[in-house]
């Protein structure tokens, strides 16, 4: 596996779980009854996938320098 599928992988599961958890949150807001605690919740749940995010953007940078370099040669 090459450096690029490496980062494109690794970009690709987080999102998968960002998804999950942001699509997750909005139909329980959406059909749900909640509790404070239970959007307190939610509200941490989506701020933790704000890091996974820009840790998927990080690992697309990676993959996109590479597709670059590779380019230029």
């Amino acid at each position: 596996m090459d450096t690029t599928t490496k980062h494109a992988d690794i970009a690709t599961h987080l999102l998968e779980q960002a998804t999950a958890v942001v699509e997750g949150s909005f139909y329980q807001l959406r059909d749900e009854v909640l509790t404070a605690e239970q959007l307190f919740d939610i509200r941490i749940r989506l701020g933790d996938m704000a890091d996974v995010l820009e840790e998927a953007c990080k690992h697309i940078e990676q993959a996109q320098r590479l597709v670059e370099t590779e380019s230029a040669e």
